[in-house]
């Protein structure tokens, strides 16, 4: 549909974008130190089930050697493009070859199985009859859609941009229903039907309406903002399989869905997850750090599902779910075709691919269902699966009949090792470790040099002064103005969960059965704001000895100029330290003043800011580097 956008834009001047600039020089040092280190100390073992037979300290030079190296390699997109096709070629065959047809009846399905399947579906059903579709649990989607926006992948310019509002046949009623009922998109929708006017008979569409409504003035209202609403989507097919990077080799095959699908499914996901919360007391939003502490029972044990997103096949879901309303609108809301290359298409046997606004959600309940048949205190978190090691057999041979395939280097049932949701441990004791990517700015330099300092002080192995030595060398190359004086501790990864346990503790109900079971007392406190891009951690003598009369002088002169009166600088109590982040900008007036809610504002953006209670201005798609200078206390870490 070749329509001009309707929305007018605001009176609001976008700060320009950075240019792309090679790293600072010390960027560089780093990357090239750390790669040097890794040659040095090549990995021991893959992630698996070797790792069950280690004791905890050969388990922790293992695991940090593992994930230091697993990612952590100079971009390479020489071969971008082969690599593209070669990974949608992969992921168009396995979803070619999975299951069409499901039939429980058969005699080739174990009769214990059989019956375990009915029983599970009799108990899904129940569960999934509270579900309500409601608009009021709209949540907006983020990413690209189907047509792509060159990365400007914010919620104004999907409104703004009338090309962006594409749709599939099958989904367009139940979007409509969610425009007519939520403020926001009633709104954009509505400034798009202004383009619209000369060329539709208003007249007549209101009499087609009252014949339609059978005279029920509210029912005709909707069918005219439905017929209207029709005019400005852009109908599609389905989605389209992309892919975003992984690792050299591969990479990841997601799909970007059609913006009003994707509205759709993100209304369900969240009431699937209220559903989730209501009969399981299982919060996703907030259940990694329960599913981390439950680790430390050595009685659990964790699976792992390989490709488990692309391996919930539809005929499944069919069976299981066939006749609820629920299975009604994820069939109307999926794509039920994708496109890739040039306008080849591929009809999809699975449910919904990675990218699918309720593939998360869905996937969850259909195995925590599951799991709670076999072990009533089963927790799951996407397809992270955490049972008791007695029935952990029969959940695999289960899942096996259903389509799911185990990963076997993230399960482990025998032995001490465990690992879920990125959380380690080796007889209920937690092993501190990082993933590493290569540094393309400051804010990436200054994240892998703290994660090296936290493994470096957090647990002891024979890496442990290998990686002091790093830490050392990594900090002599990082600007001594970013440089923050901390204090480490040892056992980070365990004190930090518990931390995030106490602070839920603090947010959520009192009466929530899981945290009262997992209470304690600790004496380990991290900052609400903490967080790995706040300045370079460092030792306090170090940090003494590197902060120079320059440097000094320099934080005084910025700060003569500020509010700030009375500071003490150079102690170890009160520092002044370089603030670098990542952030997007914001939308500015003319004069460079950041937008408020509640001033010089469209109502646009005044719905979204009543719908979403949001209480600061929104953001745009560009992401460049911030310093600042701000002031802090020391940090313990």
């Amino acid at each position: 549909m070749n329509v001009t956008t309707a929305l007018k834009p605001l009176s609001v001047a976008l700060k320009a974008p950075q240019k792309e600039a090679e790293p600072a020089p010390w960027i560089t040092k780093v990357n090239e130190t750390l790669l040097a280190f890794l040659g040095a100390h090549p990995k021991q073992l893959d992630l698996g089930p070797s790792f069950s037979d280690l004791s905890y300290t050969h388990a922790v030079t293992a695991l940090q050697l593992y994930r230091m190296h697993k990612k952590f390699e100079k971009p390479d997109d020489s071969n971008a493009k082969e690599r593209k096709e070669r990974s949608l070629l992969a992921a168009i065959t396995s979803d070619a070859s999975g299951i069409d047809k499901f039939m429980p009846g058969s005699a080739r399905i174990d009769p214990y199985v059989r019956h375990q399947l009915y029983t599970i579906r009799l108990k899904l059903h129940e569960v999934i009859n509270r579900y309500r579709f409601c608009p009021a649990n709209l949540e907006f989607p983020s990413g690209e859609t189907y047509v792509s926006s060159d990365g400007d992948v914010s919620l104004y310019a999907k409104l703004r941009d009338i090309e962006q509002w594409t749709c599939t046949d099958e989904c367009f009623d139940l979007f409509a229903r969610i425009a007519y009922n939520t403020p926001m998109l009633k709104y954009a929708a509505r400034r798009h039907f202004s383009s619209l006017k000369r060329s539709l008979n208003t007249k007549t569409i209101w009499l087609r309406a009252l014949r339609l409504g059978d005279g029920n003035e509210h029912k005709a209202r909707f069918l005219i903002f439905r017929e209207m609403l029709r005019q400005v989507v852009t109908f599609v097919p389905g989605g389209r399989f992309t892919t975003v990077p992984k690792s050299v080799e591969v990479d990841r095959v997601i799909t970007c869905e059609p913006f009003c699908n994707m509205i759709a499914q993100r209304t369900i996901e969240m009431d699937v997850r209220r559903i989730i919360k209501e009969v399981y007391d299982i919060d996703l939003d907030t259940s990694q750090v329960l599913h981390k502490l439950l680790l430390s029972d050595n009685d659990n044990v964790t699976i792992d599902l390989k490709n488990a997103s692309n391996s919930l096949y539809t005929a499944v879901i069919d069976w299981f779910m066939r006749g609820t309303l629920l299975h009604t609108h994820l069939m109307q809301s999926r794509s039920e075709f994708v496109s890739y290359g040039k306008d080849e298409w591929h009809k999809m046997t699975m449910l919904s691919a990675m990218g699918n606004g309720y593939t998360f959600g869905v996937m969850t309940l259909l195995l925590l269902v599951i799991s709670r048949e076999f072990d009533s205190f089963a927790h799951v978190f996407g397809d992270d699966i955490i049972v008791h090691k007695d029935v952990a057999s029969d959940v695999i041979t289960f899942l096996a009949n259903i389509g799911f395939a185990t990963n076997e280097s993230k399960t482990f049932l025998r032995g001490s090792f465990r690992e879920s949701c990125g959380g380690f441990t080796v007889d209920g004791k937690y092993i501190t470790s990082f993933e590493l990517e290569w540094a393309e700015d400051a804010v990436d330099a200054v994240v892998l040099v703290n994660k090296v300092g936290i493994m470096a002080h957090a647990t002891p192995s024979k890496l442990r002064k290998h990686l002091l030595r790093l830490h050392r060398d990594l900090l002599d190359l990082v600007p001594e103005a970013m440089l923050r004086p901390a204090i480490f501790r040892q056992d980070f990864a365990g004190r930090k969960i518990r931390c995030e346990l106490t602070q839920l503790k603090r947010e959520l109900a009192k009466g929530s059965i899981a945290l009262n079971h997992l209470s304690g007392t600790y004496d380990y406190f991290v900052n609400d704001h903490f967080s790995l891009t706040e300045g370079v951690y460092c030792p306090p003598v170090y940090y003494k000895e590197k902060q120079t009369l320059s440097s000094k002088t320099r934080v005084r002169k910025y700060l003569s100029n500020s509010d700030v009166k009375d500071l003490q600088l150079g102690g170890e109590h009160v520092v002044a330290y370089l603030h670098i982040s990542k952030k997007n900008d914001v939308y500015r007036t003319k004069g460079g003043r950041e937008l408020k809610p509640v001033h010089n504002i469209s109502r646009l953006f005044g719905w979204y800011y009543i719908w979403a209670g949001k209480a600061q201005a929104p953001t745009l798609r560009d992401t460049y580097v911030s310093e600042k200078w701000t002031l802090s206390t020391l940090r313990v870490l």
